[in-house]
Parts: C-alpha cells; structure tokens; sequence
C-alpha cells in the first residue's frame, strides 16, 4: 500500500495487533506499471463485477462455488500483473496464457452457477460483453508479446 505515497493513514487494531492500514489515495500517487496495460484494467473491471455478481450466490456456496468463482476472477488481473513484472517476454506470454485459461474457468464456472439457477440468465447475459472484451484485450496483448519474440 505504501507505493500510493500517501501520509494520511488510518490503523485498524485488534488485541494489540495491526490487522491493516487504510490510506486515502490523495496525494500524488505513483501507478504501478502493469496498471497502464488496458488488459489488467479491463480484467481488473471484471474481476470487481464478478464479486458483484456473485453476491447473490446462497450462503451455503460461501466457501465453495462462490470462492472458486472469485479465485478465477482474481486470477485475470493478478497473472498479468506477475507477467509484467517478471520481465521476460517468454515468461510474460506464459502469465498471459494462465490469464486467458482463467477467464475460461470464470466463465464455465458462472455457466454453472446460473444452471444450478443461482445466478439469473439476465444478469450473466449482461456480463458476457465484458468478458468478451477483456479476452479480446488479454489475446491482443499475448499476440503482441509474442510477436516481439
């Protein structure tokens, strides 16, 4: 949380013990790389619409359906965030992959949700046009990195 640069902090405390900081984001602010790469934007916007869309999973599914479909959407931007950091073309294109085959899980997994009848057809046709575009991004991008070599 420091790379924000921010001063202005508030500590939460429980039994003696700092269990997080919360900075405001005033201040100038310093953007991680990977954060330009309209591929981690948009798969960042997904991920942040599937933890909508899933709240109204049954809380029965709170550790099961309902976790495995958040993991699957963290895992988009997370994997090009890593890529990019790795430095390496090679290793980038692999992280991009693993990115890619992520979204298919989210989506097989919300195909699930919504035939188990937790998730409405309406709400996961909604969501569809997003994870179009954040797979034409992440493919556009892998297809660039490759071509680099």
């Amino acid at each position: 949380m420091a790379a924000y640069g921010s001063t202005d902090a508030t500590t939460a405390v429980r039994a003696g013990r700092t269990i997080c900081r919360i900075l405001s984001r005033g201040g100038r602010e310093t953007i991680p790389a990977f954060e330009k790469l309209a591929a981690w934007r948009k798969a960042h916007d997904l991920a942040l619409s599937v933890y909508d869309l899933s709240e109204c999973l049954p809380t029965e599914e709170r550790y099961a359906l309902r976790d495995q479909i958040r993991r699957a959407a963290v895992a988009i931007p997370a994997n090009v965030a890593e890529g990019h950091g790795r430095g390496n073309g090679a290793e980038f294109a692999y992280f991009l992959r693993v990115a890619v085959g992520s979204l298919a899980e989210l989506q097989s997994l919300l195909l699930l949700a919504r035939d188990i009848g937790y998730i409405s057809a309406d709400a996961l046709h909604d969501f569809w046009p997003q994870a179009a575009e954040a797979g034409r991004v992440l493919e556009a991008l892998l297809d660039h990195v490759r071509a680099q070599g």
